[in-house]
């Protein structure tokens, strides 16, 4: 109540009869030229009424400007002293941060793989492209829908293992999740670009979620997944593979990958009919003709998502 009281009663904006231009600022105006025959007004307070101010705030800056310029110039007190004794400065950094290990042990991990329901899905984020040919068995042995994210590297060119290219569409129907409701649903790598996929991962229950990751850092916005494994993708998937047996493709499976062919089939005959060049148009067209020798560099959000959504499978 106070400060409303206070700030009622504050001048107007830019009232030159308010008290803080009638204090110093008259006088200012009035003998600056004569007092300093300085012409300039602000250049007379900067440099003589409050020359010690402006004096600190320069030392300020330039400090600011020789530290830069030091960094820039490599002249640091250690390579100052390595020139000296002759010693060649380190080219590996200070602190280095290894990959941890599967911290589980092998009966966990055995129980872990012997309990995967055949309704699950297999969600792939970015990810090592060392790792791609491992996660290719796994998605293979595994016969669960897989949803590749466009970071991923799997989104696109050659056909992967059970992969969903369009569940992005599928899941626009949120009454398609909950009629088909996963009993499990293994992450690998970074969180995946689809915010819809995000979305009805918060939907989920949270003991369906497993997060494989490597190392420690937060990438789970749902904050919904109990169970992570901080580890080597390609490591986790190799300790799956050698205890899970190879799996038929359920009709859980079949089911998928039947809508998503529905939804191929969809877009194309869209596009036979609308003759015109659209987004939808550009991006099959483009996703089709680039050679597997070749890439696709996407510069920001919208066309990756938009590739995500319309690429060609």
């Amino acid at each position: 109540a106070l400060l409303l009281l206070a700030v009622a009663d504050l001048p107007s904006f830019g009232d030159p009869m308010s008290q803080v231009h009638q204090h110093v600022a008259p006088r200012y105006l009035a003998e600056s030229g004569s007092a300093l025959h300085i012409p300039n007004v602000v250049t007379t307070v900067l440099a003589s009424y409050r020359g010690f101010d402006t004096l600190g705030e320069t030392i300020v800056v330039f400090t600011a400007g020789l530290g830069v310029l030091m960094l820039l110039a490599g002249t640091t007190r250690t390579h100052r002293m390595a020139k000296k004794s002759g010693k060649k400065s380190e080219k590996k950094p200070w602190i280095s941060h290894p990959l941890p290990k599967i911290s589980a042990d092998e009966k966990f991990l055995e129980s872990f793989a012997k309990n995967l329901p055949e309704q699950g899905i297999l969600s792939i984020g970015r990810i090592p492209p060392t790792s791609i040919s491992t996660i290719k068995k796994l998605a293979n042995d595994l016969a669960w829908p897989v949803f590749a994210d466009i970071a991923s590297g799997l989104r696109l060119g050659p056909q992967f293992p059970n992969r969903i290219s369009y569940y992005d569409q599928l899941l626009i129907d949120s009454d398609f999740l909950k009629s088909h409701p996963p009993q499990k649903v293994n992450h690998l790598g970074f969180a995946p670009t689809s915010k819809r996929w995000l979305g009805e991962m918060e939907k989920l229950p949270a003991d369906t979620l497993v997060w494989i990751k490597e190392g420690s850092s937060r990438l789970d916005p749902t904050n919904r997944f109990r169970s992570v494994f901080e580890t080597s993708v390609e490591d986790f998937c190799s300790e799956m593979i050698s205890k899970l047996k190879k799996r038929k493709k359920s009709k859980w499976t079949i089911h998928w990958l039947d809508q998503s062919n529905k939804i191929e089939m969809l877009m194309e005959e869209f596009i036979m009919n609308h003759p015109l060049f659209s987004e939808m148009k550009l991006v099959r067209t483009l996703t089709k003709i680039i050679p597997e020798s070749h890439a696709l560099f996407l510069g920001n959000s919208l066309p990756v998502r938009e590739v995500d959504f319309y690429g060609s499978g």
